[in-house]
């Protein structure tokens, strides 16, 4: 039994190296049938080797790259599913007819040119690892499984990208996008909403905290040694021993409170760009990218030019069967 299995997990072997090699010898024979067309048509695959090496070069000139243009936005009360719904409109204007373009001009309120410019525009939920409100990855696949309760999005962040070939409106550009989404009445109303629950929760604290500063002084009052204690660098003295009423809980919601006030100074608009927007130096359509593209389709295209030349009649039969 133990040589029948050793001797299945041979042949399985011998099988699985003799298909790598058909497959090694397919491809070389394929190779050589491209260069055996392409030398016998030669003067058609240099004309469209050409034609596609110039068209390379004219869609890699520095005033047609496009480039990435990439940010992180912080919202202040709207949540991230409904800010990237608003986002919506701008996202479908692109690629964009006449009426988009001048559509999303009115939106933003930017320059004709600077809307011209834009080739794409996405927004991409952050992903949350472990839960722990700390921001670890962007989901730029759209495939986070909803069903996880462990990696969650954040609702508090949003990442927008789009392409431009104008990177000196880039400024332009985030100030519109900024106009459009703290004007827009649904981001407003959701960070007046947010606002004043930061406000009740100052409010709170300082009633704690003058709570607590009023039990402290009933408790001095209420002490039957008070008469022996004396003051001394703001602290109650009973011989040598200091006393303090509260003073921990009272630091505790004074830092809790002082969080909070931040929070509201810096909630002032429903949405902005802590760094501003990046623009990767690196364009999309590089040169040397371009133009290896270029090369690989016009070859290709070329091949199909010439076994379309060379099999003209058969391939006229075959049209002309009945």
């Amino acid at each position: 039994m133990k040589e029948d299995k050793d001797t299945n997990l041979f042949d399985l072997l011998i099988l699985f190296f003799r298909w790598i090699g058909r497959c090694f010898r397919h491809m070389f024979t394929g190779i050589g049938w491209c260069l055996q067309l392409s030398a016998h048509y030669i003067p058609l695959t240099i004309i469209v080797c050409a034609i596609g090496l110039a068209l390379g070069f004219y869609f890699s000139q520095p005033e047609r790259r496009y480039y990435n243009v990439e940010g992180l936005a912080i919202l202040n009360g709207p949540s991230a599913s409904i800010t990237k719904e608003i986002s919506r409109p701008l996202e479908w204007a692109f690629p964009h007819t006449l009426h988009n373009q001048q559509n999303f001009i009115t939106k933003c309120g930017i320059s004709s040119e600077a809307a011209s410019s834009i080739k794409r525009m996405e927004t991409f939920f952050v992903i949350d690892n472990l839960n722990d409100s700390t921001p670890d990855h962007i989901d730029f696949k759209h495939k986070h499984d909803l069903t996880d309760t462990l990696n969650v999005r954040m609702q508090n962040y949003l990442y927008f990208r789009f392409r431009t070939k104008r990177i000196d409106k880039v400024s332009e550009i985030e100030e519109g996008l900024l106009r459009y989404f703290n004007n827009h009445p649904t981001m407003v109303e959701w960070n007046k909403l947010r606002r004043q629950n930061l406000q009740d929760a100052v409010n709170m604290y300082n009633q704690q905290i003058l709570y607590l500063d009023s039990l402290s002084k009933k408790a001095y009052l209420d002490d039957p040694v008070h008469a022996k204690l004396t003051l001394h660098n703001n602290s109650l003295i009973i011989g040598e021993q200091k006393k303090q009423y509260f003073h921990e809980e009272i630091t505790i919601l004074q830092n809790q409170r002082q969080g909070k006030e931040i929070e509201l100074v810096c909630d002032s608009v429903p949405m902005y760009f802590p760094a501003h927007l990046a623009v990767n130096p690196r364009a999309i359509n590089g040169r040397i990218k371009t133009l290896a593209i270029a090369a690989i389709v016009s070859y290709i295209l070329s091949l199909l030019l010439a076994s379309g030349w060379k099999y003209r009649r058969d391939i006229r039969e075959f049209l002309l069967r009945k």
